[in-house]
């Protein structure tokens, strides 16, 4: 038997570790442990930066994760690569300054750290709907089950979130849905403007440059991040 258990950050939940632990303990037909162990996965966009002087960072460390399924393997190996090629240029100059090393995060985030940025702005859309939105959504075929399904379930990271919208029109003549369609429609805006906004990396580690394109991510996530709106 594998447990995962979630808890929503800024939101009045227990830890996955008190929720595992209270399942196990109330459920009388997990006898011993055999094996035990686990380890935080954190869901969410890449880091904005992923180097310092002498210092690069990769997968799980770098936040590389896929926010709609929790996978990492392909986004590690693909970072992997890029810093790979950054590694050896260091070694070929003896320069491990972050100016040396920042093509690693260039070239990573105006193609995979795009993508999974806009994974994650629908990704906290949807965490932050009630259970009977999510039903009205499907009910009213406002989304595409088999296109919603793929985008959870796919590990290819390509930008499909605007396909999961069965009609915009669906919504337009169903006054109960409004309200949703319009957040929706917001949201699926909001992962494009995401995708541009990383495509627009800063190309060399100039502060004030990074500093502008971090408040723009920052301006995104804030309507559906709650810890950014405290």
């Amino acid at each position: 038997l594998n447990l995962v258990f979630g808890a929503i950050l800024g939101k009045n939940i227990p830890s996955a570790y008190k929720q595992c632990e209270k399942f196990v303990n109330s459920h009388k037909f997990i006898k011993e442990q055999l094996y035990g162990g686990g380890k935080q996965l954190i869901l969410r966009h890449s880091l904005d930066t992923m180097v310092g002087n002498g210092f690069l960072c990769i997968g799980d460390a770098a936040c590389q994760v896929v926010p709609t399924t929790g996978s990492g393997v392909g986004s590690g190996l693909y970072a992997a690569d890029i810093a790979a090629k950054a590694i050896a240029g260091a070694l070929n100059t003896g320069d491990f300054s972050i100016r040396s090393l920042w093509e690693y995060n260039y070239h990573y985030q105006i193609k995979r750290g795009a993508i999974l940025a806009s994974y994650d702005v629908f990704r906290l859309f949807v965490q932050g709907l009630s259970f009977k939105d999510i039903q009205s959504i499907f009910n009213s075929r406002l989304v595409k089950n088999s296109n919603f399904i793929a985008l959870y379930s796919s590990n290819k990271a390509v930008y499909n979130i605007q396909q999961i919208l069965e009609s915009f029109s669906t919504f337009i003549t169903n006054t109960e849905l409004i309200p949703i369609g319009v957040q929706m429609v917001q949201a699926v805006r909001d992962t494009q403007k995401i995708l541009k906004i990383y495509t627009d990396y800063p190309q060399e580690p100039d502060k004030e440059q990074f500093l502008k394109w971090q408040r723009q991510v920052q301006t995104i996530f804030s309507r559906y991040y709650p810890v950014l709106q405290e």
